[in-house]
């Protein structure tokens, strides 16, 4: 995956260290969207903690980079994305955001 995801970025992966073609197949480069600087940078990567099937609270840490958290529910996570995501483009694109609480 890390592979994948420097090459989304643009940037290239330490040689020796791709994975073999069990895990990426020949070619796998050639199926990627041409930006021409790296898909990656208007794409997001989401990691969020926990998932619960709670209420929705709107009350949870969202951003770039890696931090401690426990839970959040699926609802807020959707909130995440169609209110904060899509509004704070500049701060969240081209990143792996962290969300939780």
């Amino acid at each position: 995956m890390e592979a994948v995801v420097h090459e989304g970025w643009g940037k290239p992966y330490e040689e020796g260290e791709t994975p073999d073609e069990s895990v990426l197949p020949a070619g796998w480069k050639e199926g990627l969207p041409s930006t021409g600087g790296g898909w990656a940078k208007q794409s997001v990567i989401i990691r969020s903690a926990f998932l619960l099937d709670g209420e929705l609270k709107e009350q949870y840490r969202a951003q770039p980079g890696d931090f401690t958290t426990t839970w959040i529910s699926r609802q807020d996570v959707g909130h995440f994305i169609a209110e904060r995501l899509v509004n704070e483009w500049e701060t969240f694109g081209g990143n792996i955001v962290t969300v939780g609480n």
